[in-house]
């Protein structure tokens, strides 16, 4: 019993000396260091109990616990990293983009070296304290060597690290690092130079660090009232909803808010929140543009020619403003000029701006001896959304275009790209209008949207006046003329000089001095009044003349000035010239506008019928019965005529017409279509003074001419024309 108690006794030392080491390997342990060690589990008393030993069971998993492991198993299977990995990949690319001004200033440098020893003087010491500490005044306790063992003797290590690991603690734990991070941190202190950086603004209307402000209140800090922010809003997101098909209702809404609110204050809204959606570098799909273009049209026909006059406008500055500043590459730039040129092209397709100001475009963009890619890009862009509209509105000025890239293209062979080579024959497509060869051109959709906006609109939509574009950039300092009520400073005396050099300087050569003498004669006192006679006189054909005459480039009042010269040429005549009537015939069919010139250019003529010789009465009146039978006039010519206090000058030179009526009309038929109802076109004026003018009629032939005996005996031979003049006038005023 003795000897089985001493070896039971040694053996019980054996272990608890074991464990005792066990122990004291575990309190060495730091919390970086991985030990392996090996422990001795004591012996069991008998074989038996091994085999008795029971299996510890299975925890049966819930619901949530299975769907939990096939998710951590599926991202095993996927290789993906925990949550854990997550956070650690997280905290070290935090730790590698501190700079080292950031380490040196976050206030552990000063405990740091007070670490190494090095104390200083005691009031570096209090300044590196309240550099670590500004907020509070206490200081934090230093920890020496000795206090460092006491720390690693601490029995439990799991609490010691838990609080180290723990990120929300911070800095009031009494932790010591390491020696391996200190060194760390100070080579990357020696290596990296921190380099100045400049102070950004922020975008959001603050500093960067600073408060951030809100869209909302940054505008009213900027002035705006909280009313416009709403109206801003709101018209914004009608912006963004808009399309052809709610189109309707949106310009209700907007119409709304023109009567409720300022109208020049939402004109100005939706103006800058257009020109932003434009201003982008990336290319805007041709449908957005033309619905914003639309809704500025239809808009503008419900609260008037202001909307469409400030958008254009703006439009074009900025257009013109990207186009002086841009590099000259179309690579290296944005979309931005595109946009701006689409635009505009977008309000000429529906004819909400003229011709000029897409001229004036196109003339920037050659103007130049050198043609980069930039512009042929915006040049192509023309040619292919609205060239066939620029060639049957403007043709004069579409050839003096292809005559130039023509000229341009034969004289630099060097540069020819594929993209010069592609607008050349974009421009061959437009010469000879054959649409089938643009790509992605529709005249049927262009004719939708031309109807969708006169649908619309509340009346019919006048485009803007033949504005040039240096107007529209130069508007803030010399005035929108083209606006009714608005200042306009006019030119300068050096432009006008320039302008009156422009109009003196004429090609005189093949003009004879016996020209030059008669339009001294009839009074051509004017440079405008020369440019017209010459331009008919020195012409072959009246074909010539009237390419001649429409390459004068006249605008608004000095188109009148057309049917004045050709009138008074006409007159002076010493026998009628038919190629006067020609001439003034192609310009009543080639636009209605020059109808109502002829008109009134008729009308001050029959004034000054006392003071005229036979001669000129007779050229007039065969110039108005060639007019009158080839339809390019109607009767309505005969308006200012008082057919109820009429003289002898009057009554000879309406006979006159009537009889000449009678023998140069082929048929009865063509005599009667002259004064039938269905001759009324709309420039003639309103049913009821086109009736008035009938009834004169009428009232001359059955007076003055079916009843005088005397003339009808020198006209027996036309009588029966007479009669059916007197039925198609009785017939249709009834």
């Amino acid at each position: 019993m003795e000897k089985f108690s001493a070896k039971s006794s040694k053996k019980r030392k054996q272990e608890t000396k074991q464990t005792e080491e066990v122990g004291e390997r575990k309190k060495k342990v730091k919390f970086n260091d991985v030990v392996q060690v090996k422990t001795f589990t004591p012996r069991k008393k008998t074989h038996y109990a091994n085999k008795q030993e029971e299996k510890p069971k299975k925890k049966q998993l819930s619901g949530a616990g299975k769907r939990k492991k096939r998710k951590a198993n599926k991202l095993a299977a996927m290789n993906m990293p925990s949550q854990e990995d997550q956070d650690d990949a997280i905290i070290a690319e935090m730790e590698q983009k501190l700079t080292a001004s950031e380490l040196r200033n976050d206030g552990f440098g000063s405990l740091f070296d007070i670490l190494n020893g090095d104390f200083g003087d005691g009031e570096d010491i209090m300044k590196k304290v309240d550099i670590m500490d500004g907020e509070d005044d206490e200081v934090l306790p230093l920890v020496t060597d000795s206090e460092e063992e006491d720390v690693e003797d601490i029995s439990d290590l799991e609490e010691v690290e838990d609080k180290k690991e723990d990120p929300a603690v911070g800095i009031e734990h009494e932790d010591v690092e390491e020696e391996k991070p200190i060194k760390q941190k100070k080579i990357t202190e020696e290596k990296e130079i921190p380099k100045p950086t400049e102070k950004k603004p922020c975008i959001y209307g603050s500093d960067v660090g600073g408060k951030y402000i809100p869209p909302a209140k940054r505008l009213q800090m900027m002035g705006e009232k909280e009313d416009d922010i709403i109206t801003r809003r709101h018209i914004n997101g009608q912006l963004n909803r808009l399309s052809e098909d709610n189109m309707q209702s949106i310009v209700t809404i907007l119409r709304d808010l023109c009567q409720k609110k300022s109208r020049g204050t939402v004109n100005d809204i939706i103006i800058s929140l257009m020109l932003l959606q434009f201003d982008v570098a990336d290319p805007i799909p041709e449908r957005i543009i033309s619905e914003r273009v639309m809704l500025v049209a239809i808009v503008t026909s419900h609260t008037g020619v202001g909307l469409l006059a400030s958008f254009t406008e703006k439009i074009s500055q900025r257009f013109v403003d990207l186009f002086r500043a841009r590099s000259g590459s179309s690579e290296d730039e944005g979309k931005n000029l595109n946009n701006f040129l689409n635009v505009i092209c977008a309000l000429y397709e529906i004819k909400s701006i003229t011709k000029q100001l897409v001229y004036d475009a196109v003339d920037l963009f050659i103007e130049g001896d050198h043609l980069d890619e930039k512009e042929v890009e915006l040049l192509l862009l023309v040619l292919r959304k609205v060239g066939f509209q620029l060639r049957s509105d403007g043709p004069v000025q579409m050839m003096k275009i292809i005559q130039h890239m023509r000229t341009y293209a034969n004289t630099h062979p060097a540069e020819e790209g594929s993209r010069l080579k592609f607008m050349m024959d974009t421009i061959a497509a437009v010469q000879n209008n054959n649409i089938r060869k643009i790509r992605d051109y529709s005249v049927e959709v262009v004719d939708n949207r031309r109807k969708k906006v006169k649908t619309l609109s509340s009346v019919d939509l006048e485009c803007l006046s033949d504005v040039k574009l240096q107007d529209l950039v130069n508007a803030d300092e010399k005035g929108r003329w083209w606006l009714v009520g608005s200042a306009w400073q006019g030119q300068s005396q050096n432009e006008e000089k320039e302008d009156d050099k422009e109009i003196e300087i004429m090609n005189m050569e093949g003009i004879s001095s016996q020209l030059i003498e008669a339009a001294k004669k009839l009074r051509m006192n004017t440079d405008i009044r020369r440019k017209i006679f010459f331009s008919a006189m020195t012409a072959t054909d009246f074909q010539e003349a009237f390419e001649t005459i429409q390459k004068i480039e006249l605008k608004g009042k000095q188109e009148r000035e057309i049917g004045n010269v050709l009138l008074e040429i006409c007159q002076n005549q010493k026998t009628f010239n038919l190629f006067y009537f020609f001439l003034i015939n192609k310009f009543c069919h080639f636009n209605r506008d020059y109808v109502v010139i002829v008109q009134c250019a008729l009308w001050d003529r029959f004034k000054l019928l006392k003071e005229m010789s036979q001669r000129k009465k007779n050229n007039l009146s065969k110039l108005v019965t060639h007019l009158l039978l080839s339809s390019a006039i109607t009767i309505n010519c005969f308006k200012t005529i008082p057919f109820t206090e009429m003289d002898q000058t009057l009554v000879s030179f309406l006979r006159q017409v009537f009889v000449q009526l009678a023998q140069m009309s082929k048929s009865r038929e063509e005599l009667t279509a002259v004064f039938s109802e269905a001759k009324r076109s709309k420039k003639s004026g309103s049913s009821s003074q086109y009736r008035a003018v009938r009834l004169g009629l009428k009232l001359f032939v059955s007076h003055f001419m079916l009843k005088d005996k005397k003339f009808m005996a020198n006209n027996q031979d036309l009588r029966e024309l007479f009669d059916a003049v007197n039925g198609a006038l009785v017939t249709s005023s009834s």
